[in-house]
C-alpha cells in the first residue's frame, strides 16, 4: 500500500509458477526419453554386431556351397538350376550381412543426434529453472512504496510499472532558516 515501508529482500511480485514447473518436468522427461533412446541405440549396435557376425559365418558357408556347386557344375555333375540356386542363395546371404553392415554404420550418427538432442532437452531445462527462479521480484533495498498500479491477480504486461519505490536510506528535507 502506498506510504508503507518495505524492508530490503521483500517479495514485490511473485508469478504463478505452473506454466514452469511443467516446462520443467516435460524437458526432464525429454531428456530421459532421449538417453533410453541412446541406450537402445548401443544395445541394439551390440546386437545387430553378433548378428553380423552370424550372418558372415552364414556367408562363409554359403560362398563354400556356392563354391562346391561351381566346380560340380564345370564338372558337368551339377545342373544349372542347382548353380542358380546355389548363387541366389550366396547372393541372399550377401544381402542380409550388408543390411547389417549399413545399420551398423548408421550407429555412430543416430548416437551423435540423440547426444545433441539431450543437450537441446537440456538448455531448455536450464531455461526453464532460469525462468522459474525469476518468478519472483524482491525489492534491492529497504523503500517507501510511492505508488502502486496493479491489484493481486491483475494480469501484468512486460514493461508496465506496477509500483515505485523511494529509497530510506537517504531523506530531502527541506528547512527554512532565517538570515
Amino acid at each position: 500500500k502506498k506510504g508503507d515501508i518495505l524492508p530490503e529482500g521483500a517479495v514485490l511480485l511473485r508469478l504463478s509458477t505452473s506454466d514452469y514447473n511443467l516446462t520443467i518436468a516435460q524437458a526432464k522427461a525429454n531428456i530421459r526419453a532421449a538417453q533410453a533412446r541412446l541406450a537402445e541405440i548401443s544395445v541394439s549396435g551390440e546386437n545387430q554386431k553378433s548378428a553380423l557376425a552370424i550372418e558372415l559365418e552364414a556367408l562363409a558357408l554359403k560362398t563354400s556351397d556356392l563354391d562346391r556347386v561351381e566346380r560340380l557344375y564345370a564338372a558337368g555333375t551339377a545342373s544349372q538350376s542347382a548353380r542358380d540356386a546355389g548363387k541366389s542363395a550366396h547372393l541372399a546371404q550377401r544381402q542380409k550381412v550388408q543390411n547389417l553392415q549399413s545399420s551398423l554404420a548408421l550407429l555412430p550418427t543416430q548416437k551423435l543426434v540423440q547426444t545433441e538432442q539431450i543437450a537441446v532437452y537440456e538448455a531448455t531445462l536450464a531455461t526453464a529453472l532460469l525462468n522459474l527462479e525469476r518468478t519472483e521480484l524482491r525489492l534491492p533495498f529497504a523503500a517507501r512504496v510511492a505508488s502502486t498500479s496493479v491489484e493481486v491477480g491483475q494480469l501484468v504486461v512486460a514493461g508496465k510499472s506496477v509500483a515505485t519505490f523511494d529509497g530510506i536510506k537517504t531523506a530531502e528535507v527541506e528547512a527554512q532558516i532565517p538570515a
